[in-house]
C-alpha cells in the first residue's frame, strides 16, 4: 500500500469534481475496488497526455490492455470532440461530420462502425450500450449532476456500475502500486512511484524529490503550452515561450547529469510524464 491507494479501502476522498477511489490489492476484504482481472475499463482518448500517464505506465508493466478477460482493458474514445463531448459513437450531424473529417482515426466502437474501430463487450457499459455513446453519461450515471469535468482518462468498475477514479496521476499510482505486482509481464524489477510508507530515510526524500519534481513538469511542460495557446498579448506569449525552453532545456541536462532519466540511472514515473507530454506536441 503507498500514500495515495487504498485509504479506507480504496474509497478515496469525496469531491464534488473528481473520484479518487483507487484499485486495491489488500487481502482483507476491505478493498472497495479489488484488484481483479478483467473487472475494470479505462477510456482514453489517443493523444491527450493526462490519459497517456496510466495508459504509459499499463504499457511500462506489459500489463493486458486489449483483452476482455485479463489485465485492464483500455477504450479509445473518438480523438475528437463536438458539443456534447469526447463519444464513442456519433449521435449530431457534428459528430458525423468529425467522422468524415478524420476518416483514419483509430478508437473503440459499440458497433464495426466507423470503419476500423473495434467492437465492445456490451458489459462495459452500465445500460443498454445502444443508448451509449458519450463518455459524459458515465459521469452522469455514477453521480447525476455532477459538476466536474468530464473528461479523460476515466476508470470504470464494470461490477458495481460506477467511476473509480478520473485522477491522471492518481490512476498512474493506482496501476503501478497496487496492479503491476500481479499482472505485470515485464519490468516487475523497477518501482516507478518511490514509497513513502518506509522508515528508510533516502527513500523518503526520493518520494518528495519526485512528487516535487512531477509538479514542476506538470506545471512547465504539461500545461504550459495550453497557456501558451490562450494567451493574446504579444510579450507575455514571448516570454511564456522562453520559459517552455528553458524549461526543457534544465531537464535535459538534468537527464545526461543524471545517468539517462531524470531521477538516476532507472525510470521513474516522472519520465513517462515528460515523455508523455512532448509526444503531444
Amino acid at each position: 500500500m503507498d500514500c495515495l491507494c487504498c485509504a479506507d479501502g480504496g474509497q478515496g476522498p469525496t469531491s464534488e469534481t473528481e473520484f479518487l477511489g483507487s484499485i486495491c490489492n489488500l487481502d482483507n476484504g476491505k478493498a472497495k475496488f479489488p484488484a481483479e482481472d478483467g473487472r475494470y475499463v479505462m477510456y482514453v482518448i489517443a493523444g491527450c497526455p493526462f490519459a497517456a500517464r496510466p495508459w504509459s505506465v499499463l504499457s511500462f508493466y506489459g500489463i493486458p490492455s486489449n483483452s476482455n478477460t485479463h489485465g485492464l482493458r483500455v477504450i479509445k474514445l473518438f480523438p475528437a470532440a463536438h458539443d456534447d463531448g469526447w463519444f464513442l459513437q456519433p449521435v449530431s450531424q457534428g459528430e458525423q461530420d468529425l467522422l468524415h473529417a478524420f476518416p483514419d482515426a483509430k478508437c473503440d466502437s459499440l458497433t464495426p462502425t466507423p470503419e476500423g474501430c473495434t467492437p465492445l463487450d456490451p458489459r462495459f457499459f452500465p445500460e443498454d450500450k445502444t443508448t451509449f455513446h458519450h463518455i459524459s453519461q458515465l459521469y452522469e450515471f455514477a453521480k447525476p449532476g455532477f459538476q466536474g469535468a468530464k473528461s479523460v482518462p476515466l476508470l470504470w468498475d464494470t461490477k458495481s456500475h460506477t467511476i473509480v477514479s478520473n485522477s491522471s496521476l492518481g490512476l498512474s499510482e493506482m496501476i503501478a502500486t497496487q496492479m503491476a505486482p500481479t499482472m505485470a509481464t515485464r519490468n516487475q524489477h523497477i518501482r516507478l512511484f518511490p514509497s513513502c510508507q518506509t522508515d528508510d530515510e533516502n527513500e523518503k526524500q526520493l518520494y518528495l524529490q519526485h512528487k516535487e519534481l512531477v509538479k514542476q513538469i506538470h506545471s512547465e511542460i504539461t500545461t504550459a503550452v495550453y497557456k501558451i495557446n490562450s494567451v493574446t498579448d504579444g510579450g507575455e506569449h514571448d516570454r511564456m515561450v522562453n520559459d517552455y525552453y528553458s524549461a526543457l532545456e534544465t531537464y535535459q541536462t538534468q537527464i545526461v547529469d543524471n545517468g539517462g532519466y531524470l531521477m538516476g540511472t532507472t525510470p521513474k514515473f516522472v519520465d513517462l510524464l515528460l515523455l508523455a507530454s512532448l509526444v503531444r506536441l
